[in-house]
């Protein structure tokens, strides 16, 4: 993979990528990780006070977010499939989401969103399998004791779904703070302070449950994945090798230019695309005009035809 292939960001898109980030090196958290002063994660699950809100380091949030909004519009309507044929080890994920009473659309759109449904995804932090389950910590919480296991997806799928269960039964039956901790681990969320990756990460499987169908998302059609993904057309930005570091370029870049749709999408083989969705050919030449005038791309490398700009994150 050639690593920024014609793409530089701009230094305003540099420091919010680095204060999206928080500093920190190499992957984010990983989704069922406790922060590394914190116990194992078994045992993060069963802490009454996230150690974010203890150290004061997740902000309480004001009221309800578009996020809590659009995950208790689900919890109380449900949501459907659109196409159950195209959604790989299906019936895996119909069993298992019967089996611990976890929203079939739900656990299909968390495997999507981390592993774009691949079996043999690995991450740089050991998350490992189709609902990218950590390992050794949480793997062995759940009652897989052996690694080679996570890479059948089958039981990566029954993983993920008994542990988005616990979460759920954790937080209430609340969907926003059960998906953040299913990113941020159960050590870092809470209610009323959801640090903003965590935030984000909620918002991501959220797009990845409207493309299937599952919700739709009305008045935010920055996020409309379905309805734009649908359209004329899309044009790769960048694609990186790390979910954290594709979600908070996306969260730097719907800032930078609130005016365009910009999406993200897991890829089988492990990486994270972000894409510019446009409905024609003036609306694309529109946009990467204002790309070029932000800094965000510079014209005398970039090339709108070419589709492997990699970030090697």
């Amino acid at each position: 993979m050639k690593t920024l292939a014609g793409i530089v960001l701009g230094f305003a898109a540099a420091a919010a990528t680095s204060y999206y980030l928080g500093g920190r090196e190499g992957a984010a958290p990983r989704p069922d990780a406790a922060p590394t002063v914190a116990p194992p994660q078994a045992a993060a699950v069963a802490m009454d006070v996230p150690a974010a809100v203890a150290e004061g380091t997740a902000a309480p949030l004001p009221g309800p977010s578009q996020a809590q909004r659009q995950w208790r519009q689900f919890s109380t309507t449900g949501g459907e499939l659109r196409d159950r044929d195209s959604v790989p080890f299906y019936r895996c994920f119909r069993r298992s989401a019967a089996s611990h009473g976890v929203p079939e659309a739900l656990l299909v759109s968390v495997a999507r969103g981390e592993s774009g449904f691949d079996p043999a995804a690995r991450s740089d932090r050991n998350a490992i399998g189709v609902m990218q389950i950590l390992w050794p910590d949480t793997a062995q919480h759940l009652g897989i004791h052996r690694e080679r296991d996570l890479y059948d997806a089958c039981t990566s799928i029954d993983a993920g779904a008994r542990y988005l269960a616990e979460l759920i039964e954790r937080y209430g039956g609340d969907l926003h703070l059960a998906v953040a901790a299913y990113n941020y681990g159960p050590a870092r969320v809470a209610p009323g302070a959801v640090p903003a990756l965590a935030q984000q990460y909620s918002e991501y499987i959220l797009e990845h449950l409207a493309a299937i169908g599952g919700i739709a998302r009305a008045g935010n059609p920055a996020s409309d994945t379905q309805s734009r993904d649908e359209g004329q057309g899309r044009l790769l930005l960048l694609r990186f090798n790390d979910a954290s570091r594709a979600r908070a370029f996306l969260e730097v870049l719907r800032e930078l230019e609130p005016g365009l749709t910009v999406l993200a999408e897991a890829e089988a083989r492990g990486t994270h695309a972000i894409y510019l969705a446009y409905a024609s050919d003036n609306e694309r030449s529109e946009a990467l005009d204002s790309l070029y005038r932000s800094g965000i791309l510079v014209a005398s490398t970039f090339d709108p035809s070419e589709q492997e700009n990699s970030y090697d994150f």
